[in-house]
């Protein structure tokens, strides 16, 4: 899966230089895809990834899934608003690396 979303990233032009050296959008990503901590620490190392990079499209919309798998739609329909808003095709880039809400 990530190799996907890396391809996904350089295909997109990728993340500013300083976001390849921080982990904090992986852990985000990781915790969501139900790797350590589940959708609740997702959501928390999401928030961290933003106050960083508030205009990361792939973290809001990475938080707006944990959002939607929590069961928040309302939270959920914001940060995919604003997510495409950023990168139109981010709904597209996350379902090509089979992330789907």
């Amino acid at each position: 899966m990530w190799r996907d979303v890396f391809a996904a990233l350089a295909a997109a032009g990728g993340p500013p230089a300083e976001v390849l050296i921080d982990s904090t959008h992986v852990k985000a990503h990781r915790s969501a895809a139900g790797g350590k901590g589940g959708l609740d620490d997702a959501i928390i190392n999401y928030d961290q990834a933003l106050t960083k990079y508030p205009n990361m499209a792939a973290s809001l919309f990475g938080r707006a899934v944990a959002w939607a798998r929590k069961g928040d739609k309302a939270k959920s329909d914001a940060d995919i608003a604003a997510a495409i808003k950023i990168n139109p095709d981010v709904r597209t880039e996350f379902e090509n690396c089979g992330i789907k809400l």
